[in-house]
């Protein structure tokens, strides 16, 4: 896939799961049911923007609580570990995550 956007020049491919993973941006959505939790540890990931498109998430990042809905939005720093956990019957997170190896390569 080629783009103007900058971070998708070089995207490469489009998976199954939801996601598009580049070279320097990964993007994907996630569905989390009630109790469902997605759990990346500090070492795995760059700086992250999720924003909650749909229902209600428990979030655990950079060691700080938060409860977020529809339409809101949060931004962890690179370098530290995340938890979301699904609180509605059906909710849809929007991930857009900088490689960890691309923060580096500038």
């Amino acid at each position: 896939m080629t783009s103007d956007l900058a971070g998708f020049d070089r995207m490469t491919a489009t998976t199954g799961d939801g996601a598009m993973r580049g070279a320097t941006l990964s993007v994907s959505t996630h569905p989390l049911a009630l109790g469902i939790s997605l759990f990346f540890a500090a070492d795995e990931l760059g700086e992250e923007v999720g924003a909650v498109l749909e229902g209600e998430f428990d979030v655990d990042a950079a060691g700080e609580h938060y409860r977020l809905s529809a339409g809101q939005v949060i931004v962890i720093p690179s370098g530290e570990p995340r938890r979301y956990e699904g609180l509605s019957a059906r909710g849809v997170l929007y991930r857009v995550v900088v490689n960890k190896y691309a923060e580096h390569s500038e």
